[in-house]
């Protein structure tokens, strides 16, 4: 696309959610979306790219957040 080099790895995996989740401290078995900040289950969170995929993001820890579904589809590729 573009300039941009796109990362041949376009998702992360359940081991990449386990881990970012074991780095996070739970309420009553529940995590903190990274964006409205508020709680949800495990299930109830996605792993996202910090820098969209799209624009050169690379698929790592390094580069991924835990949002919720909502904050996760509303920000698109920004």
């Amino acid at each position: 696309i573009g300039n941009v080099s796109l990362d041949p790895k376009r998702l992360f995996t359940h081991d990449d959610k386990a881990v970012l989740l074991s780095g996070q401290p739970s309420v009553e078995g529940k995590y903190r979306c990274a964006c409205c900040r508020q709680l949800f289950f495990e299930s109830e969170l996605t792993v996202d790219h910090v820098v969209a995929w799209s624009k050169g993001g690379r698929t790592e820890l390094s580069n991924a957040q835990l949002l919720c579904r909502a904050c996760n589809s509303s920000k698109g590729n920004r």
